[in-house]
């Protein structure tokens, strides 16, 4: 589980409220209706920073620590029953002090391209493994077609390489017997063709309810799952009785969690606090609901693998992992080497505390024709063959094409995932399906002159298999750095459109990205201002709160589905993911909004001129940019009227980064003669 403070630190002492007045009369008021939160504008200002990184506590007093709540926000959460705790009671929290920083629009990016090459050494020092990606990339030849009809001569020379394999035979006795782990997983888009909602209600969820009847009455039985998102849908409506049973499974190790992630992310587009966000919402979940932690990865779908989310996944305590989708010629490279299993480890480090145990899917796909051997015909004639035929003429066909998969793995272990899209969600697949597998695995184990054990595991039996071979030193993998960008599939066509497609939409989920982690901050500052004064959580305002920012968080983490941020779903489902995505930056801003409130009227609170018990959804700082209608409309500063009547306005500005930050900052006004003050009463330059 990666804890919040791994992400975003609440507690840190370098957060302040920023404000300013714009007034058109020498003397000061507070109009308190118009108080209006400039938190939007803010969001932007995530990436960059000033050269001079002043912190913004310097020369203000020193924040105090608060006492322990007798009602903290984790205590909330579970009568919630939502999981993500945004702060925790025994952490600290500090009062915010009001300063000001002048703002302004210095010089800071001039001459981009010479700064970052500034900032990067003449020499970055690589470590040396077995396998480095841009070295096998200047190695390998890559198939060079001088016309349309040359694409097949491709695909046929690449079907007979694997079939005509020159790797030497494997000989199998009673002491070395060939080992299968039958691994039975379901791959669920979180919408592609389907939205997601779609897909719940019309597959998924038909998945998960055979899963569990069938799991219960078959304790042999197992089976791995992936997307949170899915599950967490499917969980609650789920009654207690079912609760406690999927809970028993998970005990009796039938069912394993993969990534644990709220989506199987894509690895190009997404931004580390992004995936983080999916990830600890995902693990979140798991450990509130089944006290459980993921320990193996499983990326079988994105559109190439990175080596920075694989990184991410190991601060996670993810130590192994199994992904698929790489160049079709640099995984024949590894094949013909016997290195789909390695070490995936960093450029930068060699020690191996970056190590990845990982197991690259050798064929084209990750359904079970494609993961069984090198000719996925005979899994289709075999595998789904009527039950009544000889089981001798369905199993020997597909223990040969293990066999000839083997060749290309070093230990006597072999993983076969049984599943592919939306599997497992008929009746027939979980009956005449698993019942010819159960007889070919059965059949197989009781001829010993085949020499093969056969049995249903999870990925975890998998790689605790593989870790024994290499403490026992029977197998020590070989090392690779890189990663697997861009991805090409078996008819060189190069998946890097998505890296571009659908730009608003990308630049949506950026938007979103930085809203939550402001309104984050603002919710956790705010509930520690009233869990130091009301030593209590316990108003129904905060809950209502807690409930959007989860909610944003899931929205968030919803795009990031390798065919949501990719673009790479129909139309209509991407539509969808806009609208969730612009809910999401609604509830995000209403959270900032409501939160300001709180935090600038501290004093009205303490005094009971305003009472948190009353706090309604109306009470709230309006926002500066607002958009009318849809999501696809543009957003548009609020125009201020100052006359006569309301001479002033009063902005309140929230910095979310660690350091002071410079900025120009954009109000609508009606009045061209007006002066931007602070709260001191000291002009600050504006034209």
């Amino acid at each position: 589980m990666i804890p919040y403070h791994h992400i975003e630190n609440p507690a840190r002492p370098a957060i302040s409220l920023k404000r300013f007045y714009a007034k058109c009369t020498s003397r000061i008021g507070i109009r308190g209706a118009a108080l209006i939160i400039l938190s939007v504008l803010t969001l932007f200002l995530f990436f960059s920073k000033t050269p001079e990184k002043k912190h913004l506590n310097s020369g203000v007093n020193k924040l105090q620590k608060q006492p322990e709540a007798t009602k903290s926000v984790a205590s909330l959460i579970d009568e919630l029953s939502m999981p993500g705790s945004l702060m925790d009671s025994s952490s600290q929290s500090e009062a915010v002090p009001i300063t000001l920083d002048a703002i302004s629009a210095p010089n800071t990016v001039t001459a981009v391209g010479n700064q970052v090459d500034n900032l990067i050494p003449d020499r970055i020092p690589r470590v040396k493994t077995d396998f480095n990606i841009d070295q096998i990339f200047d190695i390998i030849k890559l198939p060079n077609p001088t016309g349309r009809n040359d694409w097949s001569k491709i695909d046929d020379d690449y079907v007979k390489a694997e079939l005509s394999s020159r790797l030497e035979p494997k000989v199998w006795s009673k002491e070395n017997k060939l080992k299968i782990y039958v691994v039975l997983h379901s791959h669920n888009d979180p919408g592609w063709l389907l939205t997601f909602k779609e897909y719940y209600t019309q597959q998924t969820k038909l998945i998960l309810d055979n899963l569990l009847h069938y799991l219960t009455e078959d304790p042999e039985l197992k089976f791995i799952w992936c997307e949170m998102s899915f599950f967490s849908l499917w969980w609650n409506d789920l009654t207690f009785e079912k609760r406690v049973q999927v809970k028993r499974l998970v005990d009796n190790k039938q069912l394993e969690f993969v990534g644990g992630g709220w989506v199987m992310p894509d690895e190009a587009n997404v931004h580390y606090l992004s995936y983080f966000t999916q990830l600890t919402e995902g693990h979140q979940f798991l450990k509130q609901h089944l006290n459980y932690t993921a320990k193996n990865g499983w990326a079988i779908d994105p559109f190439g693998i990175s080596t920075s989310i694989n990184f991410l996944q190991k601060q996670a305590r993810i130590n192994s992992t199994v992904f698929n989708r790489i160049h079709y010629v640099l995984k024949q490279y590894l094949r013909e080497r016997k290195s789909v299993e390695f070490l995936w480890r960093q450029q930068w480090e060699s020690s191996g505390s970056s190590d990845v145990l990982s197991y690259l899917m050798p064929y084209y796909s990750y359904d079970q024709s494609q993961t069984c051997g090198p000719d996925s015909q005979v899994i289709c004639k075999n595998y789904k063959a009527p039950g009544d035929q000889n089981i001798a003429l369905r199993a020997i066909p597909i223990l040969e094409q293990l066999r000839k998969k083997s060749l290309i793995f070093k230990t006597s272990n072999l993983l076969w995932p049984v599943g592919g899209d939306f599997s497992w969600k008929t009746k027939k697949e979980w009956t005449s399906e698993l019942k010819n597998l159960k007889g070919m695995i059965k059949y197989i184990n009781s001829n010993e002159n085949l020499f093969t054990e056969m049995k249903f595991t999870t990925l975890d039996d998998y790689f605790e298999a593989i870790r024994d071979d290499i403490q026992k030193g029977k197998f020590q993998p070989q090392t690779l750095s890189g990663d697997f960008f861009t991805y090409s599939g078996e008819r060189l066509d190069y998946w890097s459109g998505f890296f571009t497609s659908r730009m608003f939409h990308k630049t949506s989920e950026r938007q979103l990205m930085s809203s939550l982690r402001s309104a984050q901050l603002l919710f956790t500052l705010m509930t520690a201002e009233v869990a130091k004064h009301w030593r209590s959580l316990d108003f129904e305002f905060i809950g209502d709160l807690l409930k959007a920012v989860i909610s944003s968080r899931r929205g968030l983490s919803l795009f990031q589905h390798h065919d949501g941020i990719t673009g790479t779903s129909k139309a209509r489902v991407v539509i969808d993911y806009a609208q969730i995505l612009y809910d999401s930056l609604l509830k995000c801003q209403f959270v900032q909004q409501q939160s300001m409130f709180v935090l600038s009227n501290l004093n009205k609170f303490k005094t009971k001129q305003y009472l948190l018990e009353d706090i309604q959804q109306d009470m709230f700082y309006d926002p500066l940019l607002v958009k009318t209608g849809n999501y696809q409309n543009n957003w548009k500063l609020s125009v201020f009227e100052i006359n006569e009547t309301t001479p002033f306005e009063i902005i309140t500005l929230f910095n979310s980064l660690e350091v002071s930050h410079r900025q120009l900052v954009q109000v609508g006004i009606s009045n061209a003669n007006v002066k931007v003050l602070t709260l001191n009463d000291e002009e600050v330059e504006s034209e």
